[in-house]
């Protein structure tokens, strides 16, 4: 309920939000766009931008590396923001020497790369990677 004016705490006192005010359109947008999976992005009222989303791979061959260009699902308001990634698997080797970075190479664009260091001649096979971007939009 995006009308509620106070919210009672644990201690049993109440933090009254009467004087606050709220964009109540762009909240019910991205609480909807969260919950119905329509995007993946948050902008906040306050500029904060976050992009989310997600790559998979399979057969990594080892000493080798791939890359991948994503575009975001939404435009950074400069190249001044991060890009976090991470990974989980389902192969037998995935997490012995298998890493991912992410590269920002415009507003509206990182490459992922994904390298494979095993040194037992494994193959990282059905490997999912993450990436998480963090900014600005206005």
């Amino acid at each position: 309920n995006l009308n509620v004016k106070s919210i009672k705490l644990k201690n049993d006192n109440y933090f009254d939000s009467s004087g606050i005010v709220h964009n109540q359109e762009l909240l019910s947008t991205i609480l909807s766009n969260i919950k119905d999976n329509k995007s993946n992005y948050m902008k906040l009222e306050n500029g904060t931008l976050i992009c989310w989303g997600a790559t998979n791979r399979y057969n990594i061959n080892p000493s080798s590396s791939e890359e991948e260009s994503i575009n975001l699902p939404f435009t950074y308001k400069n190249t001044n923001y991060v890009c976090i990634t991470s990974f989980a698997g389902g192969g037998a080797y995935w997490a012995n020497g298998v890493v991912s970075r992410g590269d920002i190479i415009s507003t509206s664009k990182v490459k992922i790369i994904i390298a494979n260091y095993l040194s037992n001649g494994a193959i990282a096979q059905n490997v999912s990677f993450f990436w998480l971007t963090i900014g600005k939009w206005k």
